[in-house]
Order: structure tokens, then C-alpha cells, then sequence
């Protein structure tokens, strides 16, 4: 079979030019196959062994940054994946104690506390802090969609402040389409 691929197109092209233009399939057994994924693991492995801590936490920032883009784009909201969910990850993949943490970003521990179980809420400046620290691996705009897609929830489910504050409306409009 590749060698009839081969005839048809040294046809039309030189030795060289199929060399550097195509990538001709490889037949191997299931053995020889299994036996170079295994080498191909090995090397991976290797590999991995040999970077550095600053290329491992990359690895891991952009791992957390992919997964909190994929979480705001999803379809549903979890109460378990809120903002400080993935700030509580955040520390993880940085090693940081709460602490140490709080004073790289300029912040009372105890507003970090409220923030990573989910007691309070970010503000703007707070995500600017957050995308500086990470050098600029996780963007300000990740974080505040996080918070947006809470509050979106919130919005949907609270009927009864939604109630509440309708009461307070006076001469609405009553337009009928």
C-alpha cells in the first residue's frame, strides 16, 4: 500500500521534495507499537523530571486558567466551583500560605479567608492584583467572570428578593405587546 503511494507521487515530485512534503504512514506490529509508547513515555517522563519549578507552576497556572475557561463557558452553575475555589487552587499551584498570600496582594487575611470559603465577594481592583501576581497568566477579566456567572445564578433563582423589591416599585409600566 505505501509503496504504491510512493510510485504514484514520485511521479510527480523529486526524492527531496517528497521527503520535505510528506510523511509517509509506518506499518507496525501491536508489539512494536506497544513498545514505542513506552519509549515515548519514558522520554516524556524525562522530560518532565528535568523542568524547572517555574516551568512546573506554569504548567499548572495554565492548567487552572484552562479550567476556569472552560468552567465559565459550561452551561451550568456549580456552588462548589465559586471564585474561591479556584483561588484556594490558586494558592496550591503557587505554594503560598494564606498569610504570605494576603500580603502579596495587599489584603487583610481575614478578607482572603472570606473570599477562598466563599463569604464575600472580589471587587474589581482585587482581580488587577490577582492577574499581576500570576504574571499576567491568569487575566483580570477570568476571575471577574467567575463572580458573574454566581450572580447570574443568583439573579435566576432569587424569587423571593426579586418579590421583595418589586413591592418597592411605584407607577411601572404596563405595556402589553
Amino acid at each position: 500500500m505505501n509503496e504504491d503511494i510512493y510510485k504514484k507521487l514520485s511521479k510527480k515530485y523529486s526524492p527531496e521534495e517528497l521527503v520535505e512534503g510528506y510523511v509517509f504512514p509506518v506499518e507496525l506490529s501491536e508489539e512494536e507499537e506497544s513498545k514505542l509508547r513506552e519509549e515515548i513515555l519514558l522520554v516524556r517522563q524525562e522530560k518532565l523530571r528535568q523542568n524547572s519549578d517555574q516551568e512546573r507552576m506554569f504548567a499548572e497556572l495554565v492548567r487552572l486558567k484552562l479550567q476556569i475557561t472552560d468552567y465559565i463557558k459550561a452551561p451550568y452553575f456549580d456552588p462548589n466551583l465559586h471564585f474561591g475555589s479556584f483561588l484556594t487552587e490558586y494558592l496550591n499551584v503557587i505554594r503560598r500560605s494564606q498569610k504570605e498570600f494576603a500580603s502579596d496582594i495587599a489584603i487583610h487575611p481575614s478578607r482572603l479567608n472570606r473570599l477562598l470559603h466563599d463569604k464575600e465577594d472580589p471587587n474589581i481592583e482585587l482581580t488587577y492584583r490577582l492577574e499581576k501576581h500570576s504574571g499576567g497568566t491568569i487575566p483580570a477579566i477570568l476571575w471577574w467572570k467567575l463572580l458573574i456567572k454566581k450572580q447570574e445564578y443568583l439573579l435566576k433563582i432569587d424569587s423571593s428578593t426579586r418579590k421583595k423589591e418589586e413591592k418597592k416599585v411605584k407607577n411601572d409600566l404596563r405595556l402589553s405587546a
